[in-house]
């Protein structure tokens, strides 16, 4: 992540795109053997707070994906989560 960051800055966005792609295979494993609701209120909250921040140092750079909703759904307002 912090390449990805000092790629923005610099504004070398293919190069950045390009180092973000090859945290995709290990983040998408971790999440696929990894049941984030999980029962235990305490581990999920834990889990929860690591996808914000995966999102915030990973995702926030490129887009605000808090723009994306489901087809006819209506967006949330700016500074509103879910």
């Amino acid at each position: 992540a912090p390449e990805v960051k000092a790629q923005l800055s610099r504004r070398q966005y293919v190069d950045a795109i390009r180092s973000y792609s090859k945290l995709y295979e290990p983040v998408d494993i971790f999440f696929k053997v990894v049941m984030v609701m999980d029962e235990n209120l305490q581990i999920r909250q834990n889990r929860l707070a690591l996808m914000r921040e995966i999102h915030q140092v990973l995702a926030a750079p490129f887009a605000d994906l808090s723009k994306l909703s489901p087809p006819g759904a209506e967006p949330l307002p700016a500074g509103v989560s879910k």
